[in-house]
């Protein structure tokens, strides 16, 4: 059996041999460890109590930074969908002032009817005549060339031509006429109607 080096004879000074010398590591004075932190709190009565606090966050840390997290989240994702939506708002608002407006709805025209006078059936005419008939607000006689020749708003026959028109009534004087109007120079076409507006006394 080898001898240890380390062995020394009982009763000596221990002397260290130059090997060991050699193989003598120097050991730091203090190692740094990481020591946990101990937070004194005081309790219900009193008394002192002791907290390890360790490198490792908290449960509760944990917790409550996962739900600020999450409200940051849910608030970035509500601003960009307020966003989409007020951009999306503005491109429809856009287009909608850039459409043309619509053409109004045409006007319809109202129908005009024509009111065509009812044309009396004329009588059977010569070669030299022609119809005549004297329109007045007053019922009378008419006259032409100052001979009798029917009633107003009556179809006469008349020689045609130039022709004195006059429209008169009964008188209560026996052979006498009373005028209800002014007479009235007319050219009576030949195998037609013309019609007249007798005045009107004043």
């Amino acid at each position: 059996m080898e001898e240890s080096p380390f062995d020394s004879s009982p009763g000596l000074p221990f002397e260290p041999t130059p090997a060991m010398a050699a193989a003598r590591v120097t050991m730091p004075d203090e190692v740094p460890t990481s020591a946990p932190r101990v937070i004194p709190l005081e309790g219900e009565r009193g008394a002192s109590t002791l907290i390890t606090r360790s490198g490792r966050p908290p449960r509760r840390t944990l917790v409550i930074g996962g739900v600020v997290g999450a409200v940051v989240l849910v608030a970035l994702g509500g601003a960009l969908v307020h966003r989409s939506t007020g951009d999306t708002a503005a491109t429809a608002s856009a287009s909608a002032s850039s459409a043309p407006a619509p053409e109004p709805p045409p006007v319809p025209t109202p129908t005009v009817v024509a009111v065509i006078p009812e044309v009396p059936a004329l009588p059977e005419l010569g070669p030299k005549q022609g119809a005549l008939r004297v329109k007045t607000t007053a019922p009378g006689n008419v006259y032409v060339n100052g001979a009798l020749a029917g009633a107003t708003d009556k179809v006469l026959v008349v020689n045609c031509g130039q022709r004195y028109i006059r429209v008169g009534a009964a008188s209560p004087v026996r052979g006498r006429t009373l005028w209800l109007g002014p007479g009235v120079s007319v050219k009576v076409a030949c195998g037609v109607l013309t019609e007249v507006d007798a005045p009107q006394a004043r």
